[in-house]
């Protein structure tokens, strides 16, 4: 009987050793040509920044001088606005009270002055 059995059309058996051919140290066990994409290695990630490695007064840094620019814009946003509440807010309301309490307080004043 002849071999009628063709070595490209061969099945992949988990139990046998690898082939010999890889892609940059992946080995390829596909027959079929779109798998071959999944063979490939990913893409290194992109280089994470170190922290804490930059300062508040940095000079010549765009990003530190976008940071510093939102950090102290909020910071005297916030400021004015507690600052407008108490010259506005605070003073009606402190105004109110000028007559509370209604009755004087009951007591003695005492003022010791030492004898000469």
């Amino acid at each position: 009987m002849a071999d009628t059995t063709n070595s490209n059309t061969a099945e992949f058996d988990p139990s046998s050793s690898p082939p010999s051919s890889t892609i940059a140290n992946v080995s390829v066990f596909t027959k079929h040509e779109h798998d071959i994409e999944r063979a490939t290695l990913p893409e290194p990630e992109p280089e994470r920044p170190i922290l804490f490695s930059k300062t508040f007064c940095q000079r010549g840094d765009p990003e530190v001088k976008t940071a510093r620019f939102i950090y102290l814009r909020s910071f005297f946003l916030g400021l004015f606005l507690v600052v407008l509440a108490m010259f506005s807010i605070f003073s009606i309301y402190w105004g109110s009270l000028w007559q509370i309490p209604a009755h004087p307080l009951e007591g003695w004043i005492v003022v010791r002055i030492p004898p000469s």
